[in-house]
């Protein structure tokens, strides 16, 4: 059997960091366009549901990269 052992790699070079920052403005849009998406009767209720597990995700990943920052500053100190 030829199966490899381990998937090959698709990229040589380290991923790009995402800026989640965002000034308080944008944040502010965000939140108005989510309450907006949720108060709309006419999108879909699976479509919904999408929006809000993508939008925790993202909330989790944003706190997780917080956190591994915090744990960085303390490792350099």
């Amino acid at each position: 059997m030829n199966t490899p052992l381990c998937p090959p790699t698709l990229h040589n070079h380290p991923a790009k960091m995402l800026q989640l920052t965002s000034p308080s403005d944008k944040k502010k849009s965000l939140v108005d366009a989510v309450a907006l998406l949720s108060s709309d009767d006419g999108l879909p209720v699976h479509l919904k549901t999408i929006i809000g597990h993508l939008l925790k995700r993202a909330t989790l990943a944003h706190e997780l990269i917080q956190r591994i920052s915090k744990l960085e500053e303390r490792l350099e100190a």
